[in-house]
């Protein structure tokens, strides 16, 4: 994949840039009731798939899907979301179809919003039940205090990927949510580039001055398999007794979250039960991933979530019975101790228009 053609389609968003993107803060539509008490909250992180194709180049070298078939996978998260009971939702590689994710997202009750401005911009975006106070966002890559383009990787210079931060106020509680999206693996071990990633993430956290009696959630997809990347065809792992993974959470000072496999499996990034990911490796000379590369954290600095809090994966599909993305999201209850004293304001609908 050549840089002119990333380019030519992405344009050039990292490592030139003195600032970093201002993302879209807005509401829109009804809010549904929250169902969650004034000690708990429910967020769920899911890679949205919606990357261009590049012209000229492989569908199987470089991954995605035609644009019509994105747009209509696009439609489906709207319905998919229609009645689920998250408080907030966090969304990576929104990179297409922005319009129909938002109208979607907002006609499912999730009607405050922060979210990238340009189809090249970050691909993140913020969705809460709740309403959001305060919003920054902080690129890995730019001129000043970022971090310096590798010239033969493409992710550090397509788009503008990096962290994206908002302060939701369920009731009186403050909630700070941090939503990121990491270097992949697509073209070598990248855990040492990761790395950087987590430690500016670590440092945007300090630079609030958070109080130490708040919630600190740190979500997203974090390209980090919890076991080295050996479940795969060869079954090479890239490290030994899950150390990228510990190295991730010492990084962030993060505590994880148990993820309950009653229903589902732990894994995220799974060919053998995602047949669009399938789908994607038809071609490769291995076509079998079972990756877990999407969390969502809580800060060992801050406010403690309680033993209780548990996460699953989730399986979504179209009416039709197809996958939403190459990717299932993380969906996590988290149960804490408020330190703040909250209104009841989870049962009543909030009526916003756009802003």
């Amino acid at each position: 994949i050549t840089a002119i053609a990333l380019i030519a389609v992405y344009g050039t968003r990292t490592g030139v840039s003195s600032k970093d993107e201002t993302h879209t803060q807005g509401t829109q539509g009804t809010c549904s009731a929250s169902t969650s008490d004034a000690s708990s909250i429910k967020i769920m992180t899911y890679n949205t798939f919606q990357i261009y194709c590049i012209p000229g180049v492989d569908k199987k070298t470089f991954k995605c899907q035609e644009a019509e078939a994105r747009t209509e996978r696009a439609k489906s998260f709207g319905e998919w979301f229609k009645g689920r009971d998250e408080d907030v939702v966090l969304l990576q590689e929104l990179w297409s179809n922005h319009d129909v994710i938002l109208a979607g997202m907002t006609a499912a009750g999730f009607c405050h919003y922060v979210m990238t401005e340009e189809q090249s911009g970050s691909g993140l975006a913020i969705f809460s039940k709740h309403p959001i106070s305060e919003n920054s966002f902080k690129d890995w890559y730019d001129l000043f205090g970022g971090m310096r383009p590798e010239i033969m990787n493409p992710e550090s210079y397509i788009a503008a990927k990096g962290v994206l931060y908002a302060r939701v106020m369920k009731g009186n509680q403050p909630i700070n949510i941090l939503n990121m999206h990491t270097n992949s693996d697509s073209i070598a071990d990248k855990h040492d580039v990761r790395m950087q990633q987590f430690n500016i993430v670590k440092e945007v956290i300090d630079s609030k001055n958070i109080s130490a009696e708040e919630l600190v959630l740190m979500g997203g997809d974090m390209n980090e398999d919890k076991d080295c990347r050996l479940l795969k065809c060869d079954r090479q792992a890239n490290c030994e007794n899950q150390t990228y993974y510990t190295d991730m959470l010492t990084a962030l000072s993060a505590e994880e979250v148990e993820i309950s496999t009653e229903v589902t499996n732990a894994w995220t990034y799974n060919t053998e039960n995602n047949t669009l990911l399938k789908s994607l490796y038809e071609t490769s000379d291995c076509d079998t991933y079972q990756y877990l590369l999407d969390y969502i954290f809580v800060s060992k600095d801050h406010l403690a979530a309680k033993s209780s809090s548990v996460c699953e994966v989730l399986h979504p599909l179209s009416p039709e019975g197809a996958d939403l993305s190459d990717h299932f999201p993380m969906s996590c209850v988290i149960d804490f101790e408020p330190v703040t004293e909250t209104n009841n304001t989870e049962s009543v609908m909030e009526t916003v228009t756009e802003g």
